[in-house]
């Protein structure tokens, strides 16, 4: 059935909007809609992979409910492939389509071929090692990226959800302990479909990659006792006593500068006076 110009238009709309959309046309037993607008989504480049498998479930639903196993069966097939734990997500749907849906995944297909592409990082000072991965083949059926790392003999890997950018993600490793000391950090790579199974990795926990982290800068440690500073500190206080000699002299020599220069007292202005004593 072809598309009118506002079935594309809404299909090429939030797909959360048009997989609810598809559903309400089987809900309707209106299939053939269902049908084409399911097929319309999956064209798009822009689906994550939760997305496209959400849009192979609604396909592979419409046609079961119309009856069309041919045509449900390489749908169911190729979605188990791309998610072996996908779940139905309508709890509600009838038994035919929840035996077929069981059946698909019980068959376990042949899955689908995710390769990650990572090249271990060199450190030439010390600094939180940054880990790159990119998804070199079946990126459209990765949900999510993981770096499990541990440093400093930790017991057990701790995980960071890495999310890809144009085909690649990032992720920083922090490091812990002295900086003075070369540390050697453990990590490994998965790719994990939507249901959280995984896909492929790099390393493993029992094989896990490392990169070592050099060690930074000593530190001064403190002044050693007998050094100059302490030297320096005993000789003054040794030569106390010329300190003071040479203040007195300073002061005494200031006072009699004062009073040779210290101008005479002014006569008075009535002349002198000459009391005889009788």
């Amino acid at each position: 059935m072809a598309l009118t110009s506002a079935n594309r238009a809404e299909a090429q709309g939030d797909p959360q909007v048009v997989l609810a959309q598809i559903r309400e046309h089987v809900l309707y037993a209106r299939y053939d809609e269902a049908v084409a607008e399911a097929h319309q989504l999956l064209e798009r480049e822009d689906l994550g992979a939760s997305e496209r498998n959400e849009g192979l479930e609604v396909l592979a639903t419409a046609h079961l409910a119309n009856r069309d196993m041919d045509q449900a069966n390489p749908i169911l097939r190729e979605l188990y492939a791309r998610d072996p734990r996908h779940r139905l997500a309508d709890a509600d749907a009838s038994p035919l389509v929840q035996g077929a849906f069981q059946r698909a995944r019980e068959s376990a297909p042949t899955q689908v071929d995710v390769r990650l592409s990572h090249q271990r990082p060199t450190l030439t000072r010390r600094e939180a090692p940054m880990v790159e991965v990119g998804v070199a083949q079946g990126g459209d059926a990765v949900a999510e990226l993981q770096l499990h790392y541990r440093t400093a003999d930790a017991p057990r890997f701790a995980r960071l959800v890495m999310t890809p950018e144009g085909g690649t993600a990032h992720g920083r490793i922090p490091l812990v302990g002295p900086e003075n000391q070369a540390q050697v950090v453990e990590y490994f790579i998965t790719a994990h479909a939507p249901s959280g199974y995984q896909l492929a990795a790099v390393g493993s926990e029992s094989r896990p990659l490392s990169v070592t982290a050099p060690a930074g800068p000593v530190g001064g440690g403190p002044t050693p006792l007998g050094g100059e500073g302490p030297a320096e500190v005993e000789e003054g206080r040794s030569l106390w006593w010329v300190g003071l000699l040479v203040g007195i002299v300073a002061v005494g020599a200031g006072v009699g500068l004062f009073l040779a220069l210290r101008p005479e007292a002014p006569e008075g202005s009535l002349g002198q006076v000459s009391l005889e004593l009788r």
